[in-house]
């Protein structure tokens, strides 16, 4: 029996659409079943759940997964043939296909697909021009809103078409344009964060989940605040990173019984295994702050330089932790009204 389909939404207008380039596709250049023991794709889960294999990658609630770096040089269009199925999704859930050129990481949408039927593998394409560029990254991604929403993705194949080029070349040059006496002048671009979460802990853990941390009242005025001891750090969970050029943690904090040459520390953590700690921003007794005073504290990631190697993004998620670098048991320091901000490029 022939598999339902689903069908995309209306593609934006920052995608290209197919040339009419004469040549059959035909040519494949990519493909990833999730079989093998190798996997082009950075993100999601493998499971042993598959369309017509043993295996596919599976992602969840805010998760996506991404390529490497595809060659596409000499070929006109591309097509991306592969299979999805949902579990436990409603009609609003949707699951996108999008695709950068260069690993400019500028997405351009390929596909978005809502009204997605349940426990059924849904076959489907999408083509678009190169428009003369020589590497794309695709993208599969979800936003969900709970844990058990799943996609599962399988027989990811790339095809291109050896046609005609879909760009044309001016027909001859371009007069020489004699400037104005106006002066000209740069327009001045204002970045604008975005916030990701703000935590006061009035409600409890709230987004930091893990750790070893106590809730409580330091000024005894009802107002609640997280404290560590010693080493220990209270940590969030992951969230999706790609779309983020810039990260911020903005909270304040009091040090109490602290001692020359201890500390505060943000801790960033990237992608997926790894078990590094990147210590992005330290405060130290004495330096940077005293005991029983409420200091302003940010920290700023960039997070080109922490998620590309080699120019390709490599980690789709980070977590972060604030952590204490005490000795003793009565070492200790508070936080509260930490906010998580975002530049989206």
């Amino acid at each position: 029996s022939s598999l339902p389909s689903s069908s995309p939404s209306s593609v934006p207008s920052s995608s290209q659409p197919a040339t009419d380039a004469p040549t059959q596709w035909g040519v494949t250049i990519f493909e990833e079943d999730f079989n093998g023991e190798s996997n082009k794709f950075e993100g999601g889960r493998i499971r042993n759940f598959g369309y017509d294999g043993t295996k596919s990658i599976l992602v969840k609630k805010m998760q996506c997964i991404i390529s490497t770096g595809i060659d596409i040089t000499g070929y006109s269009d591309i097509k991306v043939d592969f299979v999805f199925l949902g579990r436990n999704l409603e009609t609003t859930d949707s699951f996108k296909l999008d695709y950068c050129f260069d690993s400019s990481y500028q997405w351009a949408e390929g596909g978005n697909w809502t009204g997605i039927q349940n426990k059924d593998w849904i076959p489907e394409t999408v083509t678009f021009s190169t428009i003369g560029e020589s590497e794309v990254v695709i993208r599969f991604k979800v936003d969900f809103n709970d844990e058990k929403k799943k996609i599962f993705t399988d027989n990811i194949i790339v095809s291109g078409k050896l046609g005609l080029p879909s760009f044309s070349p001016t027909d001859g040059p371009i007069s020489p344009v004699s400037p104005t006496d106006a002066p000209t002048q740069t327009p001045t671009v204002t970045q604008i964060w975005e916030s990701i979460f703000s935590e006061t802990f009035e409600n409890g853990k709230g987004e930091f989940q893990f750790g070893q941390f106590e809730i409580v009242d330091k000024d005894g005025n009802g107002n609640s605040s997280i404290r560590i001891k010693k080493t220990t750090f209270a940590r969030t969970d992951w969230y999706p990173a790609l779309d983020y050029s810039q990260l911020k943690v903005d909270f304040v904090f009091l040090g109490e019984s602290m001692e020359p040459g201890e500390a505060v520390s943000v801790d960033f953590k990237f992608g997926k295994g790894s078990s590094e700690w990147n210590e992005e921003k330290r405060w130290t007794f004495g330096e940077d702050f005293e005991n029983g005073i409420w200091y302003d504290a940010s920290a700023t990631v960039e997070m080109f330089e922490r998620c590309k190697v080699q120019n390709i993004f490599v980690h789709n998620r980070f977590k972060f932790r604030l952590k204490g670098h005490g000795d003793q048991g009565n070492d200790k320091v508070y936080f509260d009204n930490v906010t998580l901000s975002a530049i989206t490029e």
